[in-house]
């Protein structure tokens, strides 16, 4: 797989608040599906994620993201969809 994100998905020190269980954000056995995105798209993400205004999309994947103990939306997400606290 070859790519960029706008976020980090790998920290090897773990420093990190969505790495600090694991060093790579995703974990092994997990099936992830990306979507193309342009230059410009990806430069307002990258913004965004340097001034902590990168805002979540909560999804189906919100019950295997190692952040949604740190994330309301991804709690909210995951409750809704499973019926049962993250």
């Amino acid at each position: 797989m070859f790519g960029i994100t706008p976020m980090p998905i790998f920290d090897p020190r773990q420093e990190i608040s969505y790495l600090s269980d694991f060093m790579v954000f995703f974990k092994p056995g997990d099936i992830v599906q990306f979507r193309p995105i342009d230059r410009a798209a990806y430069d307002e993400h990258v913004a965004r994620v340097e001034t902590g205004r990168f805002e979540p999309t909560p999804g189906p994947l919100c019950s295997w993201c190692p952040y949604r103990h740190e994330c309301p939306e991804g709690r909210f997400e995951h409750e809704r969809r499973h019926g049962i606290a993250a």
